[in-house]
């Protein structure tokens, strides 16, 4: 509610209202003064939905809304009857009438659902499930899954680096400040590699912040 005030702060000629949306009925607190509020007042500046009343009744206005798909992982408790359902949801979803990243979205949702729920499957197992004959290797989830996975192991070599140097650095000039290290942390790659390499001309600390004040 405090965001919803910070609004009508900014915008006084506007009318503000707040809206929470809960996974289920209960998750909602039931915090006062709103709850009371809410209960009492249809026109009161916060209100609240819960997850599977919004998608009954979505399924009762517009009963082939990708969003009724979507969410089917998360409302279907049953393994077996998901698993049965799910290829031709997925079918649905790919020809859904939405623009084509909404679309994408929508699909990357429900693969991502499908493996949270049958934890033991892999991707290249969950996608057959689907009926999905494009090769594991060319789908954007395999791909992302690289894509971080290729991110993470950069991180985690730069941080090797980055612990190297400063081992090499405490050999060669003794102790190096906390206000260095948060500059050499600072340093782009090519810049820290340049520095595994300088180093090894350091005689005292007044080189290394010569080297900085270069860079």
């Amino acid at each position: 509610m405090q965001e919803v005030g910070l609004v009508g702060e900014r915008h006084p000629t506007r009318t503000v209202r707040g809206f929470v949306l809960f996974a289920e009925a209960s998750l909602d607190p039931g915090t006062e003064p709103w709850h009371s509020l809410m209960e009492r007042d249809p026109d009161a500046p916060l209100r609240r939905a819960y997850l599977p009343d919004v998608l009954r009744r979505l399924a009762q206005a517009v009963p082939d809304h990708p969003l009724l798909g979507v969410f089917l992982p998360y409302l279907e408790d049953d393994l077996e009857r998901l698993r049965g359902h799910a290829p031709a949801v997925y079918s649905q979803l790919k020809a859904a009438a939405v623009p084509a990243q909404a679309r994408q979205y929508c699909l990357d949702v429900f693969q991502s659902w499908l493996m949270a729920r049958f934890k033991t499957r892999s991707l290249e197992e969950i996608l057959k499930m689907l009926g999905e004959l494009t090769p594991l290797e060319e789908t954007r989830a395999y791909k992302e899954l690289v894509a971080k996975g290729e991110a993470i192991g950069r991180q985690e070599g730069r941080q090797r680096e980055e612990r190297l140097i400063l081992r090499q650095l405490q050999r060669r000039i003794g102790p190096v400040p906390q206000a260095q290290q948060t500059r050499i942390a600072a340093l782009p790659i090519e810049q820290l590699e340049a520095l595994g390499e300088a180093l090894l001309d350091f005689a005292d600390p007044a080189d290394l912040n010569r080297w900085l004040a270069d860079q």
